[in-house]
């Protein structure tokens, strides 16, 4: 909560005082009450407000109402909506002098590569992120800032140029057969410049887990190392599991173990949309 009062007094030919008091109240979440009164040239009025800010990220809606009661009755209302295509803007306000209203839609139009994009209003720079997915959440330093479009694309219009910039995507609806090289990368693009982020999210990687054990029937030891058919490292895990991917039709495994070495053949059909896990007894 919050409490303001100003008084003011003019000295000299023509006397003039006046007064405002006003306090302010959190109602829940980001909306806020507040009233106040101010008197001043023989006019009292009593104000009342109620708002929620408009956010930052697309979807947010944010809003505002008022009356004024005095001399006159006064009173507004407006909306703001944010959408990933750009920022619309409604209102009307009610006095003595009659009833106007307005409405606006503020946006931009960006290109790069052979993409153009419809979004929000651009004053420094921009990126456009790549995942080769739809529905996949993007993160601007933390926050939802939207999800990329049918064709694995979203623009974020409000990056700062010439700092560092956290772009990150949200892996929770990912397919769980997706390969991603990383999830998060941090830019400095240049003043009114667009920067391509490419997360390379891939789902035809042949890929699999295998849940190794040796020739006693226990798990492969955790941190052992193995290869895929002689070209491609990987690390055991706990309870001898590892991710591996580029597999074939039919494999070859070997691991190094603190107790010596093991080899053994598997066979591999991919799963659309589905985690391929194999059981292999290494010998």
């Amino acid at each position: 909560d919050s409490l303001n009062a100003t008084a003011f007094a003019e000295l000299g030919g023509r006397r003039n005082a006046g007064l405002f008091a006003g306090l302010s109240i959190p109602i829940g979440g980001d909306t806020m009450a507040s009233t106040a009164i101010s008197a001043a040239r023989g006019r009292f009025d009593v104000i009342a407000d109620v708002s929620k800010p408009l956010g930052e990220e697309p979807g947010s809606l944010g809003w505002r109402a008022s009356v004024t009661q005095g001399r006159s009755a006064e009173g507004s209302a407006a909306v703001s909506y944010r959408s990933s295509h750009g920022r619309a803007d409604a209102d009307v306000a009610r006095s003595n002098s009659g009833t106007t209203a307005t409405a606006q839609f503020d946006g931009a139009i960006a290109t790069m590569g052979s993409g153009i994009f419809l979004t929000d209003r651009i004053d420094d720079s921009f990126a456009v992120i790549e995942t080769g997915l739809p529905n996949v959440g993007v993160l601007y330093e933390n926050r939802p800032s939207g999800v990329t479009d049918a064709k694995g694309r979203l623009l974020l219009p409000r990056l700062r140029s010439y700092q560092r910039n956290k772009i990150a995507i949200d892996t929770t609806n990912l397919p769980v057969d997706a390969d991603v090289a990383t999830t998060q990368d941090v830019i400095a693009p240049a003043d009114r410049a667009g920067v391509r982020v490419d997360f390379r999210v891939r789902t035809n990687v042949d890929a699999a887990v295998l849940i190794l054990s040796g020739p006693d029937g226990q798990p492969l030891e955790a941190g052992s190392h193995g290869t895929i058919n002689g070209n491609q490292d990987f690390v055991i895990g706990y309870d001898g599991r590892a991710y591996v991917k580029g597999l074939a039709r039919e494999n070859i495994v070997a691991a190094e173990t603190a107790k010596g070495s093991c080899q053994a053949a598997f066979g591999y059909t991919p799963k659309a949309n589905g985690q391929v896990v194999i059981p292999v007894a290494c010998r």
